[in-house]
């Protein structure tokens, strides 16, 4: 006899929630919603003594689905590899197009990459969902991967959850 898992593991490999985008992109709006339904546990990754998120295979076979906000590096490459390896779903966030950061930018050292939108593109071929903020973003995240047009979805700025003033149904 099986046993029925009742809870769903999210692992958040997001910035921490006092991070303006991460709050309003990831910890904040799904922390609402796992207020609301007990049953969703949002999963930070581990950290090196360093402060660095771990995103180590043990973290990531634990967790039913992975959220990869503002993806950029190789590190997070790697987690979507993994990820994939070992059949656990990643959704990635872009509030931004991070391959077109201009040089005026105080963070433009982090992106100042010139295969960066190659492996933005990678990422999206990697991930089984993709939102972002802006339409125009959508179509660039799409372009450069050929993926349909169901997988890059855009889910504006500030949208707390519940989305709506209306009660939400089970």
């Amino acid at each position: 006899q099986s046993v029925m898992k009742t809870e769903f593991y999210l692992g958040m490999a997001a910035p921490e929630a006092d991070d303006a985008t991460s709050f309003m992109r990831a910890w904040g709006p799904l922390g609402q919603m796992a207020k609301q339904d007990r049953r969703l546990r949002l999963v930070p990754p581990p950290r090196h003594p360093n402060g660095a998120h771990d995103y180590n295979w043990a973290w990531v076979a634990g967790l039913d689905a992975i959220l990869l906000q503002r993806p950029w590096n190789k590190q997070q490459g790697q987690l979507l590899v993994l990820a994939n390896m070992l059949g656990i779903p990643v959704w990635i966030d872009w509030d931004d197009d991070l391959a077109t950061v201009r040089p005026s930018n105080p963070r433009y050292h982090l992106y100042a990459e010139p295969d960066l939108a190659k492996r933005l593109d990678w990422m999206v071929s990697l991930a089984q969902a993709v939102t972002v903020t802006t339409g125009e973003l959508a179509e660039r995240r799409s372009a450069g991967t050929g993926a349909s047009t169901g997988k890059v979805r855009v889910l504006p700025n500030a949208q707390m959850w519940p989305a709506s003033n209306e009660p939400r149904t089970r």
